[in-house]
C-alpha cells in the first residue's frame, strides 16, 4: 500500500499489458533469488523523434503465467545527463533546463537509471521479466506521438544491461 491513508495499490496481472510492450524475460529461475536494492539499467537508445521517454518496469512471471509489477522506472530522455551537483543526496538528476540535453533522431545515446528498491524473494520455478514502453498515458502526459519508435541497441559497440543486486537464498 501507498502507507499514505493505508489504500492498496494493486495491479492486476499485466500480461495482456505486456503484450503492447518490449520484453525480456529470463529462463525460469532453478534456486531461490534474493533481489534487494535497486535494480540498475545501463541502456543505449534511439528514437525517430526529438523527444521521447522510456519507462521500465520489473516484473516477475509465476509458473501458471501470471505477471506481477514489483518495482519501475521512467525517465525524459531529454533529462538523461546525469547532474553534476545533485540538490539532494542520491538524486541523479535535478530536472534543471540547464541540464536539458538536446535528442537527434536515430542517433544512439546512452541512460543510466534506476528503479525504485525492493526487496524480494523470487522463488524457483518463476521468470524475471523487464518491460519497456515508450508512454504510460494512464499515468503521465504523453511526450511524443504514435508514430515515435524507440529501440533498445545491443550490439558489438552497444552493451544494455540489467544489474540485479541478487544472491542466491
Amino acid at each position: 500500500h501507498t502507507q499514505i491513508g493505508a489504500q492498496q495499490v494493486l495491479f492486476p496481472n499485466r500480461d495482456q499489458e505486456d503484450k503492447k510492450l518490449l520484453i525480456f524475460e529470463s529462463d525460469k529461475i532453478v534456486d531461490p533469488l534474493e533481489i534487494t536494492g535497486e535494480i540498475e539499467l545501463e541502456l543505449f537508445l534511439s528514437i525517430n523523434d526529438t523527444k521521447g521517454a522510456i519507462f521500465a518496469y520489473f516484473e516477475l512471471v509465476t509458473p501458471d503465467g501470471e505477471v506481477i509489477l514489483l518495482t519501475e522506472t521512467q525517465l525524459n530522455l531529454a533529462y538523461r545527463a546525469r547532474s553534476t551537483k545533485p540538490a539532494y543526496k542520491g538524486l541523479e538528476r535535478n530536472l534543471l533546463i540547464s541540464e536539458k540535453q538536446e535528442i537527434f533522431p536515430h542517433e544512439v545515446i546512452e541512460i543510466q537509471l534506476k528503479m525504485l528498491p525492493l526487496s524480494v524473494l523470487v522463488p524457483a520455478g518463476y521468470k524475471i521479466r523487464i518491460a519497456f514502453a515508450g508512454a504510460d498515458c494512464d499515468t503521465f502526459t504523453q511526450i511524443n506521438d504514435e508514430n515515435t519508435v524507440l529501440k533498445i541497441v545491443h550490439d558489438g559497440r552497444h552493451k544494455s544491461c540489467v544489474k540485479l543486486p541478487v544472491k542466491k537464498a
